[in-house]
């Protein structure tokens, strides 16, 4: 495989705390081929005054939405994207500088392959975080963060449901397995997950049960219709 373009997308709201942390991750990658579409959910912080620290980057780009959910940030930055493959991050989370190399990589040694997953660990923020149940062990990772997949196979499936906020990725992967798309899952350790409570996965409120109650509908909706 020659030198491909990746298409890097980061779906920020309100992310100054961690943003730059993120940032830094994805400029620090040891593959450079890359376009840095930076998509701001209508962020109230200083989340805007960050990003443009970026852009005298050539291939760092930024965009300022109406506040509409992390489902509609990714597909913003997906319509924007000119890679042939596209890898996404959440402002609060971080990869290691050889994520790209190692997937893409995979991608050379199978041509079939539609999309390539890797292992997280998650890791606390604060003491406070600390106190959170979650995952403390590297673990086979099925989000955004950990996947590089080609643009194409991306739209194949199609865009991610705007109207579901927590949990929107569930029937997007759900369909994709119903395609037949060829995936893998690396072994490697690529993707850490911040976890600092106020995660878009973590439930804080009754409507954030109705998101995943509403994915969970969607994916029976799917497969029904397979059926």
């Amino acid at each position: 495989m020659n030198k491909p373009l990746v298409s890097v997308i980061v779906a920020v709201f309100n992310g100054e705390n961690f943003f730059c942390q993120a940032m830094d991750s994805i400029i620090g990658q040891h593959y450079k081929n890359i376009e840095i579409i930076i998509v701001d959910d209508g962020s109230t912080d200083n989340t805007a005054e960050l990003a443009k620290l970026y852009l005298e980057k050539p291939n760092i780009s930024y965009v300022l939405q109406e506040n509409a959910g992390q489902a509609a940030a990714m597909n913003k930055g997906v319509s924007l994207a000119t890679g042939e493959f596209l890898s996404f991050i959440d402002h609060d989370d971080l990869w290691e500088p050889t994520k790209l190399d190692v997937q893409l990589s995979a991608f050379t040694h199978d041509a079939e392959l539609d999309v390539v997953y890797s292992h997280q660990k998650s890791f606390a923020e604060n003491k406070a975080s600390d106190k959170l149940v979650f995952e403390r062990e590297a673990i086979p990772s099925y989000v955004p963060s950990s996947m590089l997949i080609r643009k194409d196979s991306f739209l194949k499936v199609g865009y991610f449901d705007t109207n579901i906020q927590k949990g929107y990725f569930f029937p997007w992967f759900d369909l994709l397995k119903m395609k037949g798309l060829k995936m893998t899952m690396l072994p490697d350790l690529l993707y850490h997950r911040r976890v600092h409570g106020e995660n878009i996965s973590i439930c804080s409120s009754p409507k954030d049960y109705k998101d995943y109650f509403l994915a969970i509908k969607a994916i029976r909706k799917q497969r029904d219709n397979e059926n």
